[in-house]
């Protein structure tokens, strides 16, 4: 069974902690406890995840942050905190596997907050790679999966709008256009659920539903339709 978690002592102490460590480094606390770097067109940084167990201890996050994705998807916000291209870190460096850190209590996590601080250096070579925007994007979309447009199923609706959306903050207009409009055909394909076995489908068939889209996915549907707008695609 889970222990809640002591958010409140945690998100205070470790970033008044972090935040000498690692301004050497060029990190300032932007919020959320998302610790980040200013790019051109993108943030890169780190954040701190708390166990669920209760016991204080915590990982490391890093990787990319888009603050345009926040606008194009309608959605502003305060900080830049979620990471669209990720990694974990340890003593290994990035994608070394799983480390959690130990932080009872503030010593403990003083102690752990300076070894996120030594680990950092380790990152450098992994940020190198992302030297304009497109390359963040080309990132994203090996990470994705993304196959051929018009071949895409349902389930990647939102990252071919993200990739649509990076591609467009990278000024690749036309490629940005195809992968909108990818977007936009995933999202407006019908949703049934069939009778028994028959699961979600895009066709409709005796006794399948037909599901009513949520807010949130009309909301994204009428973002990827307002960046085809400001391409000139509709």
């Amino acid at each position: 069974m889970s222990v809640k978690r002591d958010y409140g002592n945690f998100s205070k102490a470790s970033p008044k902690i972090m935040a000498a460590l690692v301004a050497p480094l060029g990190y300032t606390d932007l919020g959320r406890g998302f610790f980040g770097r200013p790019k051109d067109g993108w943030v890169e940084g780190f954040f701190l995840q708390q166990t669920q167990y209760g016991d204080g201890s915590f990982c490391i996050n890093i990787g990319i942050a888009v603050p345009a994705l926040y606008e194009r998807w309608l959605t502003p916000a305060e900080s830049p905190s979620a990471l669209l291209l990720s990694a974990r870190l340890s003593s290994s460096g990035v994608d070394g596997g799983d480390c959690w850190l130990p932080a009872a209590d503030k010593t403990e996590l003083a102690h752990s907050l300076a070894q996120v601080a030594s680990w950092l250096p380790l990152v450098e070579p992994w940020f190198a790679q992302f030297r304009t925007r497109a390359d963040v994007a080309q990132e994203y979309r090996r990470r994705s999966h993304l196959v051929e447009p018009g071949r895409n199923a349902w389930a990647v609706q939102i990252a071919a709008a993200n990739y649509g959306f990076l591609l467009a903050e990278a000024g690749v207009h036309a490629e940005a256009r195809t992968w909108l409009q990818e977007a936009e055909r995933l999202m407006s394909l019908p949703v049934y659920f069939g009778p028994g076995a028959a699961g979600m489908r895009h066709d409709k068939v005796k006794g399948a539903r037909l599901q009513k889209p949520t807010q949130d996915e009309l909301r994204q549907l009428q973002a990827v339709r307002s960046s085809l707008q400001a391409l000139g695609a509709i």
